[in-house]
């Protein structure tokens, strides 16, 4: 197990590993694969109630949310993504593509139209809502100005510290539901009627879900 020790002194290195990356783009991408395959590993302890040891995280860049409203942003794709920047004016549109885990932050996988994929990390979540809840498997979403950074563990991720940088879609939405994704079309979501829709909020404010049964009512 890692000491206090150990985890500053990687933390300086990591620090200094930043600042020689900003600008570039990563010298190695960890494939699909293996990248889902790590994430389902350390999920897998989740689910077999293990604990996870885990440290606050340390970091020395502070970044404003994105002020500017989606029609102002132009869209890119992962590959076009620098590290150690604040990509302002651009948002990424993405899906996720397993289960969120939480240790400090909320953690998944995620990929663009292309196929690529990368880590998501998710800061400043609401804490009375299930980390399950706030960005489950196969969710599409909009990352606006995104932050892509050389993470803790020394790879790469991009990293979002303001829920409202985030916009999620339903696959049946008309600015994602034309799109073509080069690894499959998203889950399509039978659209309810004003009725069934507000039964489904109903049942969500029982089981005190309260964001879900807002959207649901909203819907």
């Amino acid at each position: 197990m890692e000491n206090t020790a150990e985890f500053l002194i990687r933390a300086m290195i990591n620090s200094e590993t930043s600042k020689s990356m900003q600008g570039k783009k990563p010298t190695h991408r960890i494939p699909r694969s293996q990248l889902i395959q790590i994430h389902d590993r350390q999920y897998s302890y989740e689910n077999d109630c293990q604990p996870l040891v885990a440290h606050e995280r340390i970091t020395s860049f502070v970044y404003s949310p994105c002020t500017q409203p989606l029609s102002y942003l132009q869209r890119i794709s992962l590959t076009d993504l620098v590290l150690e920047t604040v990509h302002r004016g651009k948002y990424l549109l993405l899906r996720t593509i397993v289960h969120p885990k939480k240790i400090v932050e909320i953690k998944t996988v995620v990929e663009d139209p292309n196929g690529d994929v990368e880590v998501l990390e998710l800061y400043n979540q609401n804490p009375n809502r299930s980390h399950k809840d706030i960005i489950p498997n196969d969710s599409i979403m909009i990352l606006k100005e995104p932050y892509y950074k050389i993470s803790a563990q020394g790879g790469t991720s991009l990293r979002c510290d303001h829920p409202t940088d985030l916009i999620f879609f339903d696959a049946n939405n008309s600015m994602v539901q034309d799109l073509t994704w080069k690894t499959g079309t998203p889950r399509i979501h039978k659209i309810l009627t004003a009725a069934e829709y507000k039964t489904l909020g109903n049942d969500y404010f029982k089981k005190r879900k309260f964001y879900e049964a807002i959207k649901a009512y909203s819907d």
